[in-house]
């Protein structure tokens, strides 16, 4: 995967994307879709359009850096490396998150489910 190759993806009800490399956004693109999905061992994904307006996000990857605009879920995000979520509207953590470390920036509310436990080395 080149640099930049995420251009636009608008109205996507669920995207799926797999990558075992690199994986950037470029500056102009905006992810909407109601459902992402980032897959891909040791694969790292850095998504910070502040467009980006995402519903419920899963990944299973090395490690990822994603910004969004829009009320976010964590729907289940297991990463070996660092995750990086800066949202605007809220994030709701609803499933299992795994990673080396965790930081979590959001200018609305951050909430935890039952079933949303975090583990990491480090949280922020």
């Amino acid at each position: 995967m080149s640099p930049g190759w995420m251009r636009e993806w608008s109205s996507a009800l669920m995207l799926g994307v797999s990558s075992t490399g690199v994986v950037t956004q470029a500056a102009a693109g905006n992810i909407t879709a109601t459902s992402l999905a980032l897959l891909g061992n040791g694969g790292s994904y850095t998504l910070n359009s502040s467009g980006n307006q995402i519903g419920t996000l899963t990944a299973n990857t090395g490690s990822l850096s994603l910004t969004d605009s829009s009320a976010l879920t964590l729907g289940g995000v297991t990463a070996s490396g660092a995750v990086a979520i800066t949202d605007n509207a809220g994030i709701s953590i609803t499933q299992a998150t795994n990673a080396g470390s965790l930081s979590l920036t959001s200018t609305g509310t951050v909430t935890q489910a039952a079933a949303g436990t975090i583990t990491a080395s480090s949280l922020a």
